[in-house]
């Protein structure tokens, strides 16, 4: 008898088959969105959102008749006050300002250059000739 992890065949999905063909691609609705957006008209309904209240923010999620625009920073603002990370805050200054490249210096200890593998490799076997001149 077919337990709830192992359906009948018929119900079971073909190979290669989708298991909800119809259903939501992946990535978030609001990305997609905030993407239709201008850099500025994004930029000015954050600087307009920013400094609002919480309550103030939860008031413009629940005015359905605003642009999308204003819906999903202020309850961008919230999920992250809510959760107090910048996660979705951050998505929203990418689209503002771009993704900031991250730049990364590779260093020794105390500052002291990284030198390449090959070339310590090289310079220990160049020294072990120079100190053992018979092989």
């Amino acid at each position: 008898m077919p337990g709830h992890c192992d359906p009948p065949k018929e119900h079971q999905f073909k190979k290669g088959q989708s298991g909800n063909p119809g259903g939501l691609r992946k990535g978030s609705i609001a990305k997609k969105v905030l993407k239709q957006y201008t850099q500025s008209a994004v930029s000015e309904t954050f600087n307009e959102l920013i400094g609002l209240s919480t309550e103030e923010l939860k008031s413009i999620v629940k005015e359905h008749d605003k642009p999308v625009i204003r819906l999903i920073v202020a309850n961008s603002l919230l999920r992250d006050l809510k959760d107090g990370e910048l996660s979705n805050m951050e998505r929203v200054l990418e689209r503002i300002i771009g993704k900031v490249p991250l730049k990364q210096e590779l260093g020794g200890v105390e500052g002291v250059p990284l030198v390449p593998p090959q070339v310590i490799i090289n310079r220990v076997i160049y020294e072990h000739k120079e100190n053992n001149p018979t092989g």
